[in-house]
């Protein structure tokens, strides 16, 4: 094992894609013995503030912290819409972190005919991370971006590595095989780990299946349990 932690104990977190029941949410949070919730806030429209409210409200008496999850791919060029998007989560107060999946691979209609790992879509992905305040962010890393060279580290694993908290995204439904995938990013990590400066990494999985990659999600709530325990 890394000498890293993958996260700290007891920060067992989840990506929430729908706030719209927050009672649901926080008696699913509760029973999965979640500390974090990544919840989902949409650049346009404006969130439904009064219902994160009461999510946020709900969550704080178990304990549970909330994160804004951003996950606009195009802020990966247009990196003042992300700034608008930082400042009206932050100033809503009910977030004290932030959390970034945004994942430029999966855009395939980048202007000017750019295709990703190109160096200027690696360089505005970086110059977004740099738009948040770093001590609060967490970024989605898939486990394979070893293989995506950096710009000034060897690779963009790494540099996401030093200017935030990660998730490594290590879709395998097998216990083995999740720490096997998300071997890489722990070990990148322990080499950047120090007293002064730790870096932790959460590693991720799929609670949904994943299309064509049968191995990739859970499709049952206790097997997801099950190997959860077994990682953790």
């Amino acid at each position: 094992m890394s000498a890293t932690p993958p996260a700290l104990l007891g920060t067992r977190a989840a990506w929430v894609w729908d706030f719209r029941d927050p009672q649901g949410i926080i008696r699913a949070a509760s029973h999965l013995r979640l500390r974090e919730l990544f919840v989902s806030v949409p650049a346009e429209p404006a969130p439904d503030l009064p219902v994160l409210r009461q999510l946020a409200l709900l969550a704080a008496r178990r304990g549970i912290t909330l994160a804004a999850l951003g996950s606009a791919t195009e802020w990966v060029l247009d990196h003042a819409a992300a700034r608008r998007w930082r400042d009206r989560v932050l100033a809503s107060r009910l977030f004290p972190r932030v959390h970034l999946d945004v994942e430029p691979h999966v855009e395939h209609d980048w202007p000017g005919g750019i295709t990703w790992p190109d160096r200027r879509l690696v360089r505005g992905y970086l110059t977004l991370l740099d738009q948040f305040p770093s001590n609060r962010l967490e970024v989605d890393v898939p486990f394979w971006w070893e293989t995506v060279p950096g710009l000034t580290r060897p690779s963009l694993a790494d540099e996401v590595l030093a200017r935030s908290r990660v998730t490594v995204m290590a879709y395998r439904t097998d216990p083995d095989a999740i720490i096997a995938v998300a071997r890489d990013v722990l070990n990148r990590a322990d080499a950047l780990h120090t007293r002064l400066r730790p870096r932790y990494v959460r590693v991720g999985v799929s609670a949904a299946p994943v299309p064509g990659c049968p191995d990739c999600g859970f499709t049952a709530p206790d097997v997801l349990e099950r190997a959860l325990d077994d990682v953790v």
